[in-house]
């Protein structure tokens, strides 16, 4: 079944009173049945419409994407390519996807010497347009540009994208003529559900579409009366936590859902992070242990030097089998400790998937501090 599911088994025997979360069990639903709806469905339509049309001009022109920028916006790209675009893709088949959102010398200096201009798309992202982070990014990813493309080249090598219509970065957009996108209101974790965060995935193969489809059966599950609604058993849960606010932690393995896992910890607690589902839980609270039940490849491992007790162990296994077992070893460590856990299971790592994760979380961000 390719859906998300929610399993709080092990909040509620370690650490949820019953009756409390009954009563949030309560708040959640009424909160849900007071949503007028949980998308705007036409504004998304036209913004998806809008980003596939420009999509449509600048497909196969670039080898190269990278995104410029910090916050939400330029984090939710970072998830996006995590999870989406894989770090060895050929180039020669869709192009590369690197997310500057650190104003690091080091980092953006590494990326300048690397650029080459001539195949190269760069998405410049700030709310406000005013950001100096990003704006000093810009500038410097600019005048590589117009060094090797000259001033008129370059313009069609940039694209905005920027909230606030009076800050720098829009005005800018104009004076150049670059193309340019409106971010809308779109923080959190529903800024994967936005240009914002599509326009560099797009351009490097993802299925957006997928994401927005993801999203919408999300919707349709959680209006829906009856059964496990996702929503309330997550949400209700977090609610039940916040009675006695308590640290959470976001645990994961592997490295798609390390952007995902980051985004998760900022949206619910002002923090960034994660943390490997493998390690230790150090300190009190809870956890969050957000996992992929089924990677898409499958390699066996050979009988190699099998009279060494190490490989031995390891001969005709996979990777998966490996992952599964570290997964079940993470919780049943979390429920040794006395941990209460929130598992959040993924069938696999697909835009669908993450479309659901994105909406699911977002709801939850809400929900949780209605």
């Amino acid at each position: 079944m390719d859906r998300i599911q929610i399993d709080t088994t092990a909040a509620l025997a370690l650490g949820v009173d019953e009756s409390v979360h009954a009563h949030e069990c309560k708040v959640v639903h009424e909160w849900i049945d007071a949503q007028p709806a949980f998308l705007d469905l036409a504004a998304l339509e036209a913004e998806l419409s809008a980003a596939e049309a420009w999509h449509s001009g600048v497909a196969g022109r670039f080898r190269d994407v990278v995104v410029v920028g910090v916050g939400d916006a330029a984090r939710a790209s970072s998830a996006l390519r995590a999870a989406l675009v894989s770090p060895f893709q050929n180039r020669a088949l869709a192009p590369r996807l690197s997310v500057l959102d650190d104003d690091d010398p080091d980092l953006v200096g590494e990326y300048l010497d690397a650029c080459e201009p001539s195949s190269t798309l760069v998405h410049v992202v700030s709310r406000s347009g005013d950001t100096p982070s990003t704006l000093a990014q810009w500038l410097l990813v600019r005048e590589r540009l117009v060094q090797a493309l000259g001033e008129a080249e370059h313009k069609a090598h940039i694209v905005v994208s920027t909230r606030d219509p009076h800050g720098a970065l829009a005005e800018v957009a104009r004076r150049e003529g670059y193309a340019a996108f409106g971010l809308g209101s779109s923080d959190g974790a529903i800024a994967l559900l936005s240009s914002a965060a599509w326009l560099g995935p797009l351009v490097c193969g993802v299925d957006v579409r997928g994401l927005v489809a993801g999203a919408l059966k999300t919707a349709e599950r959680i209006g829906e009366d009856g059964g496990e609604n996702p929503l309330v058993l997550w949400a209700a849960a977090e609610r039940a936590f916040d009675r006695e606010p308590a640290v959470a932690r976001t645990l994961v393995a592997g490295h798609r859902l390390r952007g995902l896992a980051a985004l998760t910890s900022r949206v619910l607690d002002g923090a960034s992070g994660f943390q490997r589902a493998s390690e230790a839980f150090d300190g009190d609270g809870y956890a969050r242990l957000l996992t992929v039940e089924q990677a898409d490849h499958v390699e066996r491992l050979a009988a190699s030097h099998a009279d060494l007790e190490p490989l031995a162990g390891l001969a005709g296994r996979t990777l998966n089998e490996l992952v599964a077992s570290d997964r079940a070893a993470a919780r049943a460590r979390l429920e040794k400790g006395g941990v209460p856990t929130i598992s959040i299971s993924m069938p696999s790592v697909t835009p669908h998937v993450v479309g659901q994760y994105a909406l699911l979380l977002e709801l939850v961000s809400r929900v949780r501090f209605a």
